[in-house]
């Protein structure tokens, strides 16, 4: 039997939950041990890619570990509101998918090209990069681009989608 939508939306908002209550908090508060256990270390410049995007100001390339942090934390609080209706709050895998396809394509993408690839932490990027086929397989797509919304009952636009 193939999942409903809200089935398959209800999974994506369980894993981002188990993925990002955890690595959103550690970045937030303790940005040298993200960037040290999460992402390498950063004394030894194996994330000299990620130190380059700290402030214009020239402060600590940590901040950026703490932003990441707050966003991870931010997709957890959103996707728990979502196991109540997940659906309704189904647009942050359309976000998750966009900065991680823009990430992709503008920072990993031009380092391969550019023979830069070690510079790059192998496993927390294909991590990163990999939830990519969870988000295309499960994201409830005919729901967020409204094939469905004209073709419910009883004045419901949403019903056909919730039952697909």
């Amino acid at each position: 039997m193939a999942c409903t939508a809200e089935q398959r939306a209800r999974w994506l908002h369980r894993l981002n939950i188990a993925v990002l209550v955890l690595l959103g908090p550690y970045a937030l508060l303790s940005p040298a041990g993200a960037a040290e256990h999460l992402f390498g270390d950063a004394r030894a410049g194996k994330v000299a890619a990620l130190q380059d995007m700290s402030p214009p100001s020239g402060g600590s390339p940590l901040f950026s570990y703490q932003m990441l942090g707050t966003w991870w934390v931010a997709v957890a609080l959103v996707s728990a509101l979502g196991l109540g209706d997940p659906l309704k709050f189904s647009p942050v895998f359309l976000v998750q998918a966009g900065y991680k396809l823009v990430f992709l394509f503008t920072v990993i993408v031009p380092m391969l090209l550019k023979g830069r690839g070690a510079a790059f932490p192998l496993v927390p990027t294909v991590f990163f990069e990999g939830f990519l086929v969870p988000l295309f397989a499960l994201t409830p797509w005919r729901y967020l681009m409204g094939s469905s919304a004209t073709a419910g009952t009883n004045g419901d636009k949403w019903a056909a989608a919730k039952a697909e």
